[in-house]
């Protein structure tokens, strides 16, 4: 059992569990309020991502839809595609 202070300064006991993801070598010298902002940023990033990956999604369907007309169009919707598959490789590694 670990004893240490929440956020409201009131003394609170935790057990190996509740602790082990903590006690992996990433997290060495930090403290837990650095954990803290370090989780937050991952969020917002992750978050971001997200919203940018959905407004692809979006510029995808648009090409789609007026690529048999423009070919400007087509060339776009080339090398997003081409990106989008290059980044799924890369994340798949």
């Amino acid at each position: 059992m670990w004893k240490t202070s929440n956020y409201k300064g009131e003394q609170v006991w935790y057990s190996e569990e509740d602790i082990k993801p903590f006690l992996d070598p990433y997290f060495k010298g930090l403290d837990f309020k650095t954990i803290a902002e370090l989780a937050k940023k991952s969020i917002r990033i992750t978050a971001y991502s997200s919203e940018l990956e959905h407004k692809l999604e979006d510029i995808i369907d648009f090409c789609d839809s007026y690529s048999g007309t423009q070919p400007d169009v087509i060339a776009v919707l080339k090398v997003i595609k081409y990106r989008a598959e290059k980044e799924l490789i890369n994340k798949k590694q």
